[in-house]
């Protein structure tokens, strides 16, 4: 779809910047395991594969207005809600239950 997008040159180009988007968090293979397991990124390559394609395929698809709108429009959220993100990250990390529980805890 992405070729496609760019061989018509559809604007705003939407998929190419989705896939722009969704290669920024693939650094590494932990990465995209963790993407897989939310779903973000489904597939039969294994996690190897996954980040190779993505890292190449940004090389070749260019940004757009549409993209740089939409990294903006992801750093506003960061500060205007900078105090939600920090506790939403304590609790996540810290207070949700744990299947270590001891078993006199258990009712």
């Amino acid at each position: 779809m992405a070729a496609f997008e760019m061989c018509i040159g559809t604007e705003p180009p939407v998929v190419c910047s989705y896939l722009a988007v969704l290669a920024m968090p693939m650094d590494r293979e932990e990465d995209v395991h963790q993407l897989r397991a939310k779903r973000a990124v489904q597939g039969e390559l294994v996690n190897r594969e996954t980040l190779d394609f993505f890292k190449t395929l940004i090389k070749h698809i260019s940004g757009s207005a549409l993209y740089d709108r939409i990294l903006g429009e992801i750093e506003d959220y960061k500060l205007k809600r900078w105090m939600w993100i920090k506790v939403h990250s304590f609790v996540y990390k810290n207070l949700r239950p744990s299947s270590q529980c001891s078993p006199s805890l258990v009712f």
